[in-house]
């Protein structure tokens, strides 16, 4: 009888350990799945807003001055490889972040708070949207759904 009961309480320790460590693994986990999203955001936020190259970029998209983002037909960006380059790497960066976030990397709303307003400078640009769904971008057409 005493070795059944030595058994039981064995068993017993084992589950509640067991327990215990996946509930500290789902923890550390979590935290961990933060800290990585928080690294992506400061990354992409690094990329568009410190770094110079999509500087340009984000002058003409915020001030509506004319260049690549008020283009109504393709002939004003095709002609021009300069400018069909810029957006397309303009481009490229917010289909990369789309995919980050349909993929579950970042979350919707990190994405809008950071990026919205650009994304949403998109989606109203005529010629953009064509752009976009000609040439398939469509994680980032997915994702411009959520915009006005």
């Amino acid at each position: 009888m005493q070795i059944d009961n030595i058994v039981k309480i064995a068993q017993v320790v084992v589950y509640v350990a067991t327990s215990i460590g996946i509930c500290i693994s789902f923890f550390t986990y979590s935290k961990n799945n933060k800290v990585k999203r928080g690294e992506w955001l400061k990354s992409l936020y690094e990329k568009f807003f410190e770094a110079d190259y999509f500087k340009k970029n984000r002058r003409e998209i915020e001030y509506e001055r004319l260049g690549i983002f008020l283009a109504l037909n393709e002939k004003e960006v095709a002609t021009n490889e300069e400018n069909e380059e810029r957006l397309v790497d303009f481009l490229n960066f917010f289909e990369f972040i789309s995919s980050l976030q349909i993929n579950g990397h970042i979350k919707k709303n990190e994405v809008k708070d950071l990026f919205g307003y650009y994304l949403q400078k998109l989606k109203q640009n005529r010629y953009i949207n064509f752009y976009i769904k000609t040439y398939d971008f469509e994680n980032l057409l997915k994702v411009l759904d959520d915009y006005k």
